[in-house]
């Protein structure tokens, strides 16, 4: 059985960064309200995709851990 491990289980996304991504697709938008759902789930999916290319994947505080404790 072959195993990826190029791609994270999954992705940290910080509330902060799909806010401030789905504000851009509102202003981009013409700022039409009424459409807030749709920029949340569409900023969310465009981080994502950007954190399969390794963009902007984060490690698990746990990951984090372990590479700062000498061996």
């Amino acid at each position: 059985m072959d195993i990826n491990t190029d791609s994270p289980a999954f992705i940290i996304l910080p509330v902060a960064d799909i806010a401030e991504r789905a504000y851009q697709l509102y202003i981009q938008r013409g700022r039409v309200h009424g459409f807030d759902r749709e920029d949340w789930l569409r900023a969310e999916h465009e981080l994502k995709q950007l954190g399969n290319t390794g963009a902007t994947t984060r490690s698990s505080p746990q990951t984090e851990r372990s590479r700062s404790i000498p061996a």
